[in-house]
């Protein structure tokens, strides 16, 4: 296992580590763990197809360039985790959206790679509501070098909403795939 970027501590004894692809692949299966927690429940709702499709993607995710995770520890066990990667203006993305995101972005950010994806965001719900999503975010945020961030949620996942719009993101429009809820998509201004 490899070495973490960088540790924060916070109360209860979490600790949050920052790690890149190479240090992520140690922990997909706790990854897996957490996201099939988090994300089998209401509002998302998936199913075992889902679960095993995300862990099955998983290693291909940690090879994107600018890949970040950060990774909530309490007693030496993970708890939650946020990550995401450099975004392009070739992604497949960008033709799902339908409203002008592009309008609340700072000018050539996705063409020139400077904008960051952040993906994934899930806290185990036995460790929900102290404080684990914002130390999560933050530490990830604060790794970034882009000039501005954008994720998708879920309109009525409110408690990922309010965090989001708590750490300053803005809604900037919506992306929809065929087969799948619609998503907000939120902006943030890094730089």
């Amino acid at each position: 296992m490899s070495e973490p970027a960088a540790t924060a501590t916070a109360g209860q004894g979490v600790r949050v580590e920052s790690l890149d692809g190479t240090g992520a692949l140690a922990w997909q299966e706790a990854l897996a763990d957490i996201y099939a927690a988090v994300f089998t429940e209401p509002p998302y709702e998936e199913g075992p197809e889902q679960v095993a499709h995300y862990a099955k993607s998983l290693p291909n995710e940690f090879t994107r360039p600018g890949f970040a995770l950060t990774l909530a520890f309490a007693s030496g066990t993970p708890i939650g985790f946020a990550y995401g990667f450099t975004m392009s203006a070739d992604m497949p993305f960008w033709s799902l959206l339908t409203d002008p995101v592009g309008d609340h972005l700072p000018p050539a950010a996705a063409e020139q790679g400077r904008l960051f994806f952040m993906l994934e965001l899930a806290v185990n719900p036995r460790w929900r509501r102290h404080g684990v999503g914002r130390m999560l975010h933050d530490s990830l945020i604060a790794t970034r070098e882009e000039e501005a961030a954008i994720l998708t949620t879920r309109a009525e996942a409110l408690p990922a909403r309010a965090l989001y719009l708590s750490r300053g993101w803005i809604a900037a429009g919506s992306l929809t795939r065929p087969g799948h809820p619609d998503h907000d998509v939120l902006i943030k201004t890094l730089a």
